[in-house]
């Protein structure tokens, strides 16, 4: 899996990817595992509507809601982690 993080003074946003699969498959159960665990966390899945893609999940500090800008960059990274990407 590939991630990186959205640097916040309450802590990191962290954006986590699947390559291929398996990982998306292993991505889907820490999802589900991350949010019943930290349930005042915020965690958004992203996924390409009608077209194969790697799965994106954003998983952000407690109490913390993610801005238009953070969604737009996971929606990107969604996106351009595609051969959509055009």
């Amino acid at each position: 899996m590939k991630s990186f993080e959205i640097l916040l003074p309450e802590g990191p946003i962290i954006i986590v990817a699947g390559r291929n699969a398996q990982e998306n498959f292993d991505l889907i159960d820490e999802y589900q595992s991350y949010a019943r665990k930290y349930p005042a966390c915020n965690v958004t899945w992203f996924h390409l509507d009608a077209f194969p893609s790697g799965h994106i999940i954003m998983k952000c500090p407690p109490g913390i809601l993610p801005d238009s800008d953070h969604i737009r960059i996971a929606a990107e990274y969604t996106k351009n982690n595609t051969k959509y990407k055009n």
